[in-house]
């Protein structure tokens, strides 16, 4: 399950958990932003339950999906709210983060993939100053891709690696850039 854990020295014995919010999730990245911020992203698997009735009688159906999420603390990994939780929405979609960093300006980056219910995306996420989250990358290269980390370069730039799919060369590793817009 989800598991964050903390320790003041990182000595054994110190270690005691400040975050398991879910079950069925699973958490893959974590990161501090410029104002001292503690995020860390993953998934959690969302159960869904239908009940129809066929010839008078309820039938139960369930199914599963993946949705993006990113926590955060403001007090050092006291308490923890999520931010952003992330699908295309609809059926048969899904969201997975995979990887955080920081831009040019220390704000918090989160990429992954996301799954339309056709198609597997690319994503790039980070929210405004208002704390809206908005995505500034949505990749497809011919037959899926995936973001799983990223990092800023001397120049401020912003750059993301993954993986990336298409007919001719089939499955290859791939890194994009976008350019430092701060000051």
């Amino acid at each position: 399950s989800w598991l964050v854990r903390r320790s003041p020295t990182g000595e054994p014995g110190t270690w005691s958990t400040v975050d398991n919010p879910f079950a069925n999730a699973r958490v893959d990245g974590v990161a501090g932003d410029s104002q001292r911020n503690v995020y860390v992203t993953g998934a959690q698997s969302i159960t869904v339950t239908n009940i129809t009735v066929i010839k008078n009688r309820p039938v139960t159906t369930t199914s599963s999906y993946n949705a993006w999420v990113t926590r955060k603390s403001t007090d050092g990994g006291n308490k923890w709210s999520t931010v952003d939780t992330f699908t295309y929405g609809g059926q048969n979609t899904s969201g997975n983060a995979w990887g955080i960093g920081t831009n040019a300006a220390g704000n918090v980056v989160v990429v992954g993939n996301a799954y339309d219910g056709q198609k597997t995306h690319w994503i790039v996420r980070t929210p405004d100053s208002s704390g809206v989250w908005h995505t500034i990358d949505d990749f497809y290269p011919g037959n899926g891709a995936g973001a799983s980390g990223v990092a800023t370069d001397a120049a401020g730039n912003l750059l993301v690696a993954g993986y990336a799919q298409d007919a001719t060369t089939g499955n290859h590793w791939i890194v994009r850039r976008l350019a430092n817009t701060s000051p």
